[in-house]
């Protein structure tokens, strides 16, 4: 049987911090928990394996400067195996941006962009998209942190 055929599996347990970065901390943002783990478990033969979704969890942030926006970023503590995408999105707090789908790395990467001095969004929706192509192969349980930090633009 071809790899395009057969059966795929890639287990990616998911644990969501958000850690203070000193040197441009600009606010606070917190996440209610960790999503469940994303498990790719198959594809239509000849073809990709299906990705995976979760939007079970929410986020809140500060952007303490009472004169400058702010950003939010997120990265992985660790790389993902060859032909394996985690995308996260954040629904945007009134008067920012989201900046869509977001591929993450181990580099941060900016997620929503523009929160107003001063502001604030509570119980705001967090989605996980994971992706995997037939030249990842099979890939067993992994555990990734997604790091999430507020900063200036």
């Amino acid at each position: 049987m071809d790899m395009a055929g057969r059966r795929r599996a890639v287990s990616l347990a998911l644990l969501a911090c958000a850690l203070p970065w000193p040197a441009q901390a600009q606010g606070t943002i917190s996440v209610s928990g960790d999503p469940p783990p994303l498990v790719i478990a198959g594809a239509v033969a000849g073809g990709q394996p299906d990705p995976v979704t979760d939007a079970s969890t929410t986020y809140n942030v500060v952007n303490s400067s009472a004169n400058q926006t702010a950003r939010i970023m997120a990265r992985l503590d660790a790389p993902l195996p060859p032909g394996v995408t985690l995308e996260v999105m954040l629904e945007a707090p009134p008067g920012a941006t989201s900046l869509g789908p977001v591929a993450l790395t181990t580099v941060d990467q900016n997620l929503v962009v523009g929160v107003p001095p001063a502001g604030s969004g509570l119980g705001l929706h967090v989605s996980y998209r994971l992706t995997a192509t037939v030249s990842a192969g099979v890939v067993g349980p992994l555990t990734r942190q997604v790091i999430f930090t507020v900063a200036s633009p």
